[in-house]
C-alpha cells in the first residue's frame, strides 16, 4: 500500500472514528444502497429542474416585456423632444 492511500485511510479513520473494517462495511454499504438513494432523488433533481426552467421562461417573458415597455417610453421621450425643438 503507498504511503498516499495509508494517509487517507489514516486520516477517514481519524476524522470519522471508525475502525477499517467498518470503513469496508460503510464503503460496500454505499455501493449496494447507492443505485437506489439515486433512482429516489431522481424525481427530486428533476422537479427541482423543472421548476428552474419554468422560472427561467416566466423571467424571459418578463424581461421581454419590460423590454418593450422601456423602448416605447424612450420612442415618446425621442418624439417629445423632437416635438418641442420645433
Amino acid at each position: 500500500m503507498s504511503e498516499e492511500i495509508k494517509n487517507m485511510s489514516n486520516n477517514f479513520t481519524q476524522t470519522f472514528r471508525v475502525s477499517p473494517s467498518q470503513a469496508v462495511v460503510i464503503g460496500l454499504g454505499t455501493i449496494v444502497l447507492a443505485p437506489t438513494v439515486l433512482s429516489l432523488l431522481k424525481p427530486v433533481a428533476k422537479a427541482t429542474l423543472k421548476t428552474g426552467v419554468v422560472f427561467y421562461e416566466k423571467t424571459k417573458a418578463n424581461l421581454a416585456e419590460t423590454s418593450e415597455v422601456i423602448g416605447d417610453i424612450i420612442a415618446e421621450a425621442k418624439a417629445e423632444v423632437i416635438e418641442e425643438q420645433k
